[in-house]
């Protein structure tokens, strides 16, 4: 199998919480955990089914009094997931403010024991 992604990612269980911003967005936030996560997108678990072509406004914590991240995404991929989930995202970043990026990278790189600049 060939990797295609550009940026390391890394295994975590970060507090999620997204909304639609498609043609049924909603106004209500719905919570879960991360999965993973990299500098470029981030997969996590929904209680519903997101269509590919909708975008989502992601925020995420990342503990240590940090203010949340916030992220547009899209995403690339769904699959079905078992029990209280529904489905499986892994969603691109389409959007996200300089301060963000460096925030994501910054916790990248802390799970690898790495320096920022070599994420």
């Amino acid at each position: 199998m060939i990797e295609r992604r550009k940026h390391v990612r890394v295994r975590c269980n970060q507090p999620v919480r997204f909304r639609d911003l498609g043609q049924t967005a909603s106004m209500n936030f719905s919570e879960t955990c991360a999965l993973d996560i990299s500098e470029g997108g981030i997969r996590f678990r929904a209680d519903r089914f997101v269509p590919l072509n909708n975008k989502l406004l992601i925020e995420m914590s990342f503990g240590g009094g940090e203010r949340p991240v916030k992220m547009v995404a899209k995403p690339a991929w769904t699959k079905a997931a078992s029990g209280f989930y529904e489905c499986e995202i892994g969603a691109s970043f389409l959007d996200m403010a300089a301060e963000d990026r460096l925030l994501v990278r910054n916790y990248v790189a802390r799970q690898f024991g790495i320096p920022a600049n070599m994420v």
